[in-house]
């Protein structure tokens, strides 16, 4: 008979990766994915314990909302909810399971699908016959079968002799579980890339912390982090990442000063990898992770590529070296980063024309070499070192210099492209683009009072707050014009 008190099983199946290891390697796997499962539902308020079999792991007892959070564990297959039944023969299962499937498949199509696992002799039916009998028993409630793309499937699962009649399945990562496959430290922006880059490695078992060198200010590092959060509280059950901030702004200014402008996005990079290495020395890490993809940039192109890894000894791993722009965003939606992360796409701390496609090994390092290597590990020697998952970031609307609404007497200035600041802008605002800008603000006249906007409102709010150490008082929208374009007043281009 079922069970009536509302709660289900959770049937977690594992990776399929984890199922064709050794005996001694599977073992050490299924024994770190029920360690790191226990830790995502109990992180989520759920006390009760998987319990491990050699062909599933179960969840007796369990809310719906505990298959979503099976789904963020690494070495989950998928994970269904079920609703356990007794039945001995053929006419009880079908009559009991009817019960659940019935209002389930209320019209729409449908199939029927049993799972026999684990051994399962006492029943007197064979999976065949249960699909055709319950097949037959819910058609009346349905609007028609269809096995090849049903709208809903009833799945019928047994377990060592136990029924489960299955109301609804979530895909899992699959991949493998956290269990010492080994340290890497990613490099991350907060842009889409570098967080599916740092995703992907950690699907495959390594514990991944990350490191991020801050180019534009707190409302950069503030949105960066949130999206390392993300990873690390949402997927990161069985390990605690930690965040390496390092301040940047300083090598930027020494690169700008120093270098030939065609090479310093390479130098910058470069740069990057040595302070890594620098951090990893004092840990045990085996790799750096980039979000790099050939030709995606000037910096990405396959010689460029050699040229930055030439400066660090560690394995660099490039999980996006092949793929396309639209694919990395569409995976950003299933990790859950992608609306935090479009919120930072628009920064690039060094944009000049005519950037090097093909820089030689020795003018790199020769470009390098003018900047202090001093300087660089005074920056190290000065990162702070986060527990993400305790990490508590502060809100924007803290921030004093974040406004809602535009001022009078104010004077407005657009750092947008160009082309974003013709098809609409603030009435009245003058354009500016970000690099004109960020090098030309202390020559602005301190009589005067300054709202500065940009798309999303990291730029903007970098860009206020070096304009307020120099004594001039701006502001900056709180969220960007994105957050605030239909009650603001503005001008848009003629059709």
């Amino acid at each position: 008979m079922i069970a009536n008190n509302g709660l289900k099983t959770l049937i977690i199946r594992y990776s399929g990766e984890l199922t064709t290891k050794g005996k001694g390697t599977r073992k050490v796997l299924q024994k770190a994915l029920i360690r790191n499962l226990r830790e995502a539902l109990s992180e989520n308020g759920i006390s009760e314990s998987p319990v491990a079999f050699r062909e599933r792991a179960f969840v007796h007892q369990v809310q719906d909302q505990a298959a979503e959070i099976a789904s963020r564990v690494f070495g989950v297959q998928s994970a269904s909810l079920a609703i356990p039944f007794e039945a001995k023969d053929l006419k009880t299962t079908v009559e009991e399971a009817k019960k659940v499937f019935a209002p389930l498949v209320a019209s729409k199509s449908f199939a029927v699908r049993t799972r026999l696992v684990g051994g399962t002799s006492g029943y007197d039916w064979s999976g065949t016959k249960l699909e055709r009998e319950l097949g037959t028993a819910l058609l009346p409630f349905a609007s028609r079968v269809d096995l090849s793309n049903p709208e809903f499937t009833a799945l019928v699962e047994t377990h060592r002799n136990q029924l489960f009649a299955v109301t609804h399945t979530r895909k899992g990562p699959a991949g493998l579980p956290f269990s010492g496959e080994g340290r890497a430290l990613a490099l991350v922006s907060g842009g889409y890339d570098s967080a599916v880059a740092a995703w992907k490695v950690m699907r495959r078992g390594v514990h991944v912390d990350f490191i991020f060198f801050n180019l534009g200010g707190v409302e950069h590092a503030k949105e960066t982090l949130k999206v390392s959060k993300l990873l690390a509280s949402q997927w990161g059950y069985g390990v605690r990442p930690r965040f390496f901030w390092l301040e940047f702004d300083q090598i930027v200014s020494e690169i700008k000063l120093h270098c030939n402008a065609r090479y310093w996005q390479i130098v910058l990079k470069r740069l990057m990898f040595r302070a890594s290495s620098i951090i990893t020395e004092n840990a045990n890490y085996d790799a750096l992770i980039t979000g790099e993809a050939i030709g995606q940039v000037s910096s990405q192109t396959l010689r460029n590529l050699t040229v930055i890894s030439e400066a660090s000894d560690l394995t660099i791993l490039r999980p996006l070296i092949g793929s396309n722009k639209s694919d990395i965003i569409q995976l950003s939606k299933h990790i859950g980063t992608e609306e935090l992360s479009a919120k930072v796409q628009e920064y690039c701390a060094l944009n000049r024309k005519n950037p090097s496609t093909s820089a030689p090994s020795e003018v790199i390092a020769s470009e390098e070499r003018l900047i202090s290597s001093g300087l660089l590990h005074e920056i190290v020697g000065n990162a702070h070192t986060l527990d993400i998952k305790s990490t508590q970031i502060e809100s924007n609307r803290n921030n004093s210099s974040a406004i809602k609404a535009v001022p009078s007497d104010v004077i407005i200035i657009d750092i947008r492209p160009k082309q974003m600041y013709a098809n609409w802008h603030l009435e009245n605002a003058l354009s500016l683009e970000w690099n004109q800008a960020i090098l030309g603000y202390k020559s602005f006249s301190k009589d005067s009072c300054y709202l500065i906007c940009c798309e999303y409102g990291l730029l903007s709010g970098h860009l206020v707050e070096q304009m307020k150490k120099v004594g001039l008082e701006a502001y900056h929208l709180e969220g960007g014009i994105s957050s605030h374009r239909k009650e603001l007043k503005g001008f848009k281009k003629p059709q």
